[in-house]
């Protein structure tokens, strides 16, 4: 576009103001005017200049527009050639890929989210190289996250349809959030999303509400899954129920390797859990399943479903009771049912971590419920142990929880019967105090790494002065507290110890003559790393550490941390 050429021009009229002005103030009419003043071809010419003024404007302001627009081009230009040399322009196609799946994990379809607001469609209107890339990338869109109780637009349902067209052959990872039968669930979505079931690598149902004994059949769909060949993870937080819809496809799961089910349970322990299908493990035997999370069951079920997984490596046991919760014919109310115990020894030869874990308030009848499955579990590779007590916010008031003897016995039993040794213990607010942690760690005299975290306001803290000063020199009847420990980490509400004799044990496990003095029940490895958290200390670092720096310049690793808070 060229730029017009503004036209010049001589104007006709002068200008004299000061003449004009004197006359306009005269108090004699206009007949004592000069001539030329009142001359008609001034008035004649001025409409002329005027026109031509305007004239004039006009082409100036299109060359302003003009110019400005070459000058937004030539911006816009020098922007795109910047853009060549950003740095995410080099960067590979993959690579984009791998930043798109960290900043997008998955597309939530619930009623609060607005359609075009998803992740994939955000990322594929920024830009066409991003559009290109966002549509190349058959992961970014096979994350699905479905709220069964989603309305059934037609924008929620064509976006469902759009992710799964996109995510072409990909495996999918799937998670339903289920209302209880208060709201019915949407069976369009549901659908949709279980025609592609032979594609589902991760699969986790989560049924949120009130639980309820009504059938959650109402998700017809479900029972049409007859497999699940690609299958390899599996996630269950809701009613047995609903998970015999899918017994079927579960069966049928060659490449099934982590199972997590932790049934509904908003209940005391002792007061019954839900019933389960108990044909799944009559049917099917999950040999690959190298990673198992159960809580919220009857310990006769867990024993079954341990038989069918003799390859686990990693196990996780939640709150286990021994009766079924069975709806009464009226509805009102429950009735308990007790469970069949299989007396069958249970060997599980690869597994080497094994986690209790206690999420509930009452502790009065927790172990009863454990002690067959302990006398049954032999576990040679076992070299993990994680004790797990409820977390901070879910624990009685100070004063109101109590030591609770732990079957000590029982998994002792569980180490001598499998020979195992344990390389690493991690003890979290367990309700004990600290005589049961050394009684239970004189039986696992081969930890090289001890953690114990002691948040919740127990009335008998476990990390004290006894526990160091078993683990400083051995006593007349007993040899020292694990004697091959390398690594100790603590972490504790307030100050449950004296710093002396924290610091004299660290000393006595750095000292060299001690260290190396072989004599039977003295022997010890040198202690390698240290970490302490002090929480709601004030900070404040108490008097007692200052040998610490000493022990550090020594080759100790230290880490101490003193909070005001947790």
């Amino acid at each position: 576009m060229s730029i017009p050429i503004p036209i010049s021009f001589s104007p006709r009229v002068v200008i004299h103001t000061e003449e004009l002005s004197q006359k306009l103030r005269s108090p004699f009419g206009y007949h004592t005017w000069s001539n030329d003043i009142l001359d008609s071809s001034i008035l004649l010419d001025g409409e002329n200049d005027l026109t031509n003024y305007d004239a004039h404007i006009l082409v100036l302001e299109q060359a302003l527009k003009a110019t400005k627009e070459k000058r937004q081009q030539l911006q816009k230009y020098l922007a795109g050639c910047r853009s060549l040399t950003a740095p995410i322009r080099s960067l590979p196609q993959d690579v984009i890929e791998l930043i798109f799946l960290f900043c997008c994990p998955e597309h939530l379809f619930d009623s609060s989210r607005r359609v075009w607001r998803l992740p994939g469609f955000v990322l594929s209107s920024v830009c066409h190289h991003w559009r290109n890339a966002a549509l190349a990338s058959s992961r970014l869109w096979s994350r699905i996250n479905i709220c069964a109780s989603i309305p059934d637009t037609c924008s929620f349902r064509s976006s469902l349809e759009l992710c799964l067209e996109r995510s072409r052959a990909a495996p999918l990872y799937v998670q339903l959030e289920l209302q209880s039968c208060e709201k019915t669930p949407n069976e369009a979505f549901i659908s949709s999303i279980v025609q592609h079931s032979h594609r589902w690598r991760y699969l986790r149902i989560t049924i949120t509400g009130e639980p309820v004994f009504e059938p959650v059949q109402r998700i017809a769909s479900f029972s049409a899954i007859r497999e699940f060949p690609s299958l390899e993870e599996f996630t269950f937080n809701g009613e047995g129920a609903l998970l015999s819809l899918i017994t079927e496809g579960l069966t049928n799961a060659p490449r099934l390797r982590a199972w997590t089910m932790w049934l509904l349970d908003d209940r005391r322990l002792g007061e019954g859990c839900w019933p389960f299908p108990t044909n799944l493990f009559a049917r099917a035997s999950f040999n690959k399943i190298t990673t198992l999370s159960i809580a919220s069951m009857v310990i006769g079920d867990v024993i079954s479903m341990l038989h069918t997984c003799p390859n686990v490596v990693r196990l996780t046991l939640g709150e286990l009771d021994s009766s079924y919760a069975i709806p009464s014919p009226s509805g009102n109310g429950i009735t308990l049912s007790a469970c069949h115990v299989s007396s069958n020894p249970i060997i599980l030869r690869s597994l080497k971590f094994l986690k209790f874990s206690f999420i509930v308030e009452y502790f009065s009848s927790v172990w009863k419920h454990w002690e067959p499955l302990l006398d049954l579990l032999t576990t040679p590779a076992l070299n993990t142990m994680f004790l797990e007590g409820p977390k901070d916010n879910r624990v009685k008031p100070l004063g109101l929880v109590v030591p609770i003897p732990i079957p000590v016995d029982k998994i002792g039993g569980l180490i001598t019967r499998s020979k195992c040794n344990i390389d690493s213990l991690g003890v979290r607010n367990m309700p004990f105090d600290d005589v049961t942690l050394i009684t239970l760690l004189r039986l696992m005299p081969s930890i090289s790494r001890l953690g114990l975290v002691q948040t919740s306001p127990l009335s008998s803290p476990f990390v004290s002065d006894a526990l160091f000063a078993a683990m400083d020199s051995p006593s007349p009847n007993d040899p020292v507290l694990l004697p091959n420990l390398l690594s100790l980490k603590i972490k504790t509400r307030g100050q449950t110890f004296s710093p002396e004799k924290f610091v004299s044990m660290i000393d006595a496990r750095r000292n060299s003559e001690s260290a190396s003095n072989n004599t039977e029940g003295s022997f010890f490895e040198r202690l390698e790393r240290v970490t302490l958290a002090v929480l709601e200390n004030n900070g404040k670092v108490p008097a007692g550490y200052e040998r610490l720096h000493l022990l550090r310049n020594n080759g100790l690793e230290v880490d101490v941390c003193f909070e005001g808070s947790p």
